[in-house]
């Protein structure tokens, strides 16, 4: 399983994860961690990663040489949980421990996170569907307050002009001089 990988059944995916170091648990984890990014690659998740290699060799024939593995899960939409560890290998070689991980994914645990994402999702457009609802009716109720606002004017505007027009006017009460 470690040269070919089990190819997905009708209860799940599979992925594996290769890792050496002298230190057993970062083998460990490192094997791990590539297993899960083989499950999470199937899914079109978010990740990124970056692999690192040196190797330097002497006169003598001796190889110096360093490997770095960054490996960042960017879950967005679907984190991979659920899996279970099928099987396990760990092979001390001259103080090197050579770790081989095979991880499954069932098939019905991935669609509960399935399920989970997408109530979510709905609860999200759900709630933003209010939230457009409530500008819509804000912005409408500063429309109605400034139109009965203008109207308010309006109807000032004609009063006074009403009252300037009842207003008495001085020169049409007083009877003009010499007319009699």
């Amino acid at each position: 399983w470690i040269l070919e990988p089990p190819m997905p059944d009708t209860t799940g995916m599979f992925g594996i994860g290769i890792a050496q170091s002298k230190k057993l648990s970062h083998a460990l984890k490192a094997a791990r961690l590539q297993a899960e990014f083989e499950l999470a690659k199937m899914y079109r998740q978010e990740l990124s990663g970056s692999e690192r290699a040196f190797e330097q060799g002497d006169s003598d024939g001796n190889v110096t040489s360093q490997t770095i593995f960054l490996i960042d899960k960017l879950v967005n939409s679907v984190p991979v949980v659920g899996y279970e560890s099928v099987e396990q290998v760990v092979e001390p070689n001259r103080g090197i421990h050579n770790v081989y991980v095979l991880l499954k994914l069932p098939y019905d645990e991935f669609n509960k996170v399935l399920k989970q994402e997408k109530a979510k999702t709905i609860d999200k457009k759900v709630q933003a569907n209010f939230d457009d609802l409530e500008r819509r009716l804000d912005k409408r109720r500063e429309q109605r307050l400034l139109d009965e606002k203008q109207t308010f004017e309006q109807e000032q505007q004609a009063l006074k002009a009403r009252a300037k027009l009842l207003e008495p006017k001085g020169d049409a009460l007083e009877p003009k001089r010499g007319s009699l």
